[in-house]
């Protein structure tokens, strides 16, 4: 829980299934295989919970090319927790979605992708690289605003081995310069691969108001998504 404090420094078959706290979709390909699956846990943001588009899709490109994918809500702040305690808890419902996940039979341990947006992509980052049992964590729309906040909330960035994908809108200013992610990511020793796409930090490109705005909008976030799911397999085939 070490690199957790520099956040709380700066951070104040389809079958659903509910935990008593925490609701979340485990999802399977539909075609049945006998052999053992990887798997995709995909963190929701702060205010992107994981049936908005980019989450979504996500978990069915994922199902559609062999993946099992769990997508997840954090635990709600019932007792009004602070901004600290309640991110220790956001912490603690990764994990419990990685250990869930090990314990389904049909899922290949070996072979599990931790994914999140925004600031999932932070707890997800931290709660990976704690671990020795992803194989690849995905950044998806993450915060390098700046070269201060990529350390605090991505620590040894620049030492830990675990690949990183990053997928990030060419508009977002606000929560990625690509300046920063660029430099950050010359210093790293892990394998790590950069996508940017089109859009803000929904990778919104359209006027979502209107139904062809709305279509743009999806249309890029599938292209987006396809940068992971070809990342995996390409990881998977290794």
């Amino acid at each position: 829980m070490k690199t957790l404090s520099f956040l709380l420094i700066t951070l104040c078959f389809i079958f659903s299934l509910y935990a008593e706290t925490n609701q979340y979709n485990i999802e399977y390909p539909k075609t049945p295989s006998s052999k053992k699956l990887p798997c995709i846990i995909i963190a929701p943001g702060s205010g992107y919970h994981k049936d908005r588009p980019i989450i979504m899709d996500l978990a069915k490109q994922a199902n559609e090319n062999g993946f099992v994918s769990l997508r997840f809500n954090w635990t709600p702040n019932k007792k009004n927790l602070p901004d600290s305690l309640y991110i220790l808890s956001q912490f603690t419902d990764v994990n419990k979605m990685i250990n869930l996940i090990k314990k389904i039979p049909q899922i290949d341990t070996t072979q599990i992708f931790l994914a999140g947006k925004s600031l999932g992509s932070v707890l997800a980052y931290q709660a990976a690289i704690e671990r020795y049992d992803i194989k690849g964590i995905i950044l998806l729309t993450p915060l390098f605003s700046s070269a201060e906040n990529a350390k605090q909330f991505y620590p040894h960035f620049d030492t830990q081995l675990t690949p990183v994908l990053v997928v990030v809108g060419s508009n977002d200013p606000d929560n990625t310069q690509l300046t920063v992610l660029y430099d950050a990511a010359s210093h790293t020793k892990a394998l790590i691969n950069i996508a940017v796409v089109g859009g803000n930090h929904s990778l919104i490109i359209g006027d979502y108001t209107t139904l062809p705005g709305q279509g743009q909008n999806l249309r890029n976030i599938t292209v987006a998504n396809q940068n992971v799911i070809n990342w995996m397999l390409g990881l998977i085939e290794q």
